[in-house]
């Protein structure tokens, strides 16, 4: 049996507090089957504790928070380096397989140094976020070439370094190219096809949305896709508009007000709560990145359930569009710098043209089995030792 060491922030198995924690747990059970786990991650409990699962060890170290409320990854960094050295430098050897998940960078730093001290293990980076190409950093064009030679110094030391589809495309058109014999186009693990493979018959008075997930003002903005919904809603008052992941707070308290009973905010919540939410809901809301080189990574939860999606885009290149033009239930919005009546229109008939239709597991299998988390495991045990 093989040894693979994991690093990835934020992960806690089911219950994981991000989106590139939750495809790693994703795949473990297809990795623990060939291999020994021992997974290093960050805690908000002030002790260093031991989950123990078959043949998975998930080591959780405690992260320290700056006098801003900022999480200290410098220290996080150095207490791993330390971990390493006193409790897992006799798991190293010739046979090991090292995988750093980013975001956020510290792994990928972590990662560097533990290659350089044991340059005979294979380390794997995944990289699921940009560094350099992010958009979402602050002072992103000031410190771009600072940026750049520190991710392309780290990624040059790995022996492979896995991509999501868009950030492949990316960055063999950049000057990381020259990285090119090192990159595998990856993509994401997060499609379960599990539909029920039957149409529903609708018998429900409210007609339910649901949006889970984040807004982010310069790349996921939610300002139309309200707007269009306050048309909806003016002749269509059984629509009720949920989301999930989200504070009161974190909203325009406008459209919030607007909405009214038609908007309902339900915060953040389990995973297990999601999959019950994505299961009971009529149709599925995306918003598309207005940024080229990231996918919202719900959008593959959502294409495995074969459920109506709803996808508001504004740009042409839009990463959910690649997915979701193959889906047979999908309705793609472009934000109008006009008025939404006629985009409104689009989803009163969208809606009652698919209420409790859906898609089979065979069209799924046939058109997105290569995206699914049996085949993205696959391809990552391939590439173990």
């Amino acid at each position: 049996m093989s040894n693979l060491i994991i690093i990835c922030f934020g992960f806690d198995n089911e219950d994981s507090t991000n989106a590139n924690s939750l495809c790693l747990y994703e795949i473990l059970n297809n990795l623990s089957y060939q291999n020994e786990i021992n997974i290093i991650t960050s805690t908000l409990r002030e002790d260093i504790h031991l989950k123990t699962e078959s043949n998975i060890n998930t080591y959780y170290l405690p992260v320290a928070k700056k006098r801003n409320g900022k999480i200290d990854f410098k220290k996080w960094e150095n207490d791993i380096l330390f971990f390493f050295q006193q409790y897992l430098k006799g798991k190293l050897s010739d046979e090991t397989n090292l995988l750093t998940i980013s975001f956020p960078l510290s792994t990928l730093t972590i990662g560097k140094k533990v290659k350089k001290k044991f340059p005979r293990i294979n380390w794997l980076v995944y990289e699921l976020d940009p560094y350099a190409f992010n958009k979402v950093l602050r002072l992103q064009y000031l410190l771009f070439f600072y940026r750049f030679f520190k991710e392309f110094n780290i990624l040059a030391s790995a022996d492979k370094v896995m991509l999501t589809h868009e950030l492949y495309n990316q960055y063999t058109r950049s000057p990381f190219y020259i990285l090119k014999r090192k990159f595998v186009d990856f993509g994401i693990p997060l499609m379960k096809i599990h539909n029920k493979d039957k149409n529903n018959i609708f018998t429900k008075e409210t007609v339910t949305f649901a949006y889970i997930g984040s807004f982010y003002k310069k790349i996921r903005n939610p300002e139309y896709m309200f707007k269009v919904f306050l048309e909806v809603v003016k002749t269509h008052k059984n629509f009720i508009l949920n989301l999930y992941g989200l504070k009161k707070d974190d909203l325009d308290k406008k459209y919030v007000d607007l909405l009214g009973e038609n908007l309902v905010i339900h915060g953040r919540v389990s995973k297990n709560v999601i999959s019950k939410v994505i299961e009971d809901t009529d149709f599925l809301i995306n918003i598309g990145n207005s940024i080229s080189n990231q996918l919202p990574s719900k959008v593959l939860e959502y294409i495995g359930t074969g459920k109506p999606i709803i996808n508001f885009y504004t740009i042409k290149n839009d990463t959910s569009n690649k997915y979701l033009t193959s889906y047979p239930y999908a309705l793609l919005l472009k934000q109008l710098n006009g008025g939404t009546n006629e985009q409104s229109k689009k989803v009163i008939n969208f809606v009652d043209n698919h209420i409790g239709v859906y898609a089979t597991n065979k069209q799924l299998t046939e058109l997105y089995y290569y995206h699914t988390v049996e085949a993205v495991s696959i391809r990552l045990l391939k590439m173990l030792k």
